[in-house]
Order: C-alpha cells, then sequence, then structure tokens
C-alpha cells in the first residue's frame, strides 16, 4: 500500500510501503486541509483502503465535505452525462469506507498512542492521518521525542502514520 495524492511530485516522495511516517508542515491551515483531504479521500475511494484521522481539525462533517469537495474537482467533466453519476459513486465510496475521523482539541502523546493502537487493532487501518500534531501537550520542547515514538510505533503496528503540523 503506498500512500496517494494523485499529484505526482508529492507522491514520489511518499513513496511509503505499509509502514512509516510522514511528517508535512505548512503555515496554512487551508493547505493542511486540502493536503490532507486528498490524500484520505484518494486512499478511501480510489484505493478502498481504511484510514483514521486523529485530531481532525474541522470535525467529521466538515472533513467529509472536504473530501467529498476534492473527488468533485477530480472528476473529468468534459462528459457531463457521466459527470453526476461519477460524483454520486464517490460520494457513495465515501459513506461506505472505512473512514474514521476523530474530532479533539489537543492530546497527550500516551493519549495519541492509545488511539493509533486502537484504530489499528480494532478496524485494521493502513493509514493513519494526524492532524494538527503541534496541539499535542509540550510539543515544541518533545518534538524529537515524539516523532520518535510515532516512528517505533509506525513499526510495531506495521501501518503508515501521517502527522501535520
Amino acid at each position: 500500500m503506498l500512500v496517494q495524492t494523485e499529484i505526482n511530485e508529492i507522491d514520489n516522495i511518499l513513496n511509503i510501503n505499509s509502514n512509516g511516517l510522514i511528517i508535512a508542515f505548512s503555515n496554512s491551515n487551508e493547505e493542511k486541509k486540502n493536503f490532507v483531504s486528498n490524500i484520505v479521500s484518494n486512499m478511501v475511494i480510489k484505493h478502498n483502503t481504511s484510514v483514521a484521522v486523529l485530531n481532525s481539525s474541522i470535525g467529521f462533517r466538515g472533513f467529509i465535505n472536504a473530501c467529498i469537495g476534492k473527488q468533485y474537482e477530480s472528476i473529468d467533466k468534459t462528459i457531463y452525462k457521466d459527470v453526476l453519476k461519477e460524483f454520486k459513486n464517490r460520494i457513495k465510496s465515501i459513506a461506505n469506507s472505512n473512514l474514521l475521523v476523530n474530532f479533539a482539541s489537543s492530546y497527550n502523546l500516551n493519549e495519541l498512542i492509545e488511539k493509533c493502537k486502537y484504530v489499528k487493532t480494532n478496524k485494521n487501518v493502513k493509514l493513519i492521518v494526524i492532524d494538527k500534531i503541534d496541539t499535542i501537550i509540550d510539543f515544541k520542547d518533545t518534538q524529537t521525542e515524539i516523532f520518535s515514538k510515532l516512528k517505533e510505533l509506525s513499526t510495531t503496528l506495521n501501518v503508515c502514520i501521517l502527522c501535520v503540523c
């Protein structure tokens, strides 16, 4: 399983198979939202992969709407009669998918690790996205420790973890 955004330049960088840690930084909340919703919607819809999004900054409904928007943008609209049908199929795919979105204002590292273990063990997700990881308590003081533990966790659980700051 590769993490795929359908943006070739990014996909070449994110060439990670079953486990690994990806850390993405951006100053713009809009860029972060677009990046995460693009990856997640492609993984869920086009690759039928189970995904968990932890600490989503926009809540479940907002996140689903962002994923639907990304899928609509990617539909080839030159054949008008097929656009609505394709869009309905993609929405149905999101509704029937194994997409888990957990909204929280912040975590401590132990809570985050437990949530990762839970979604991997009980929901068998292939990708865990930790949105707004910089909201972890004492993040600035413990970044190295946090990323080290998450890298170890990704290997132990055999899951890809994407952290977005």
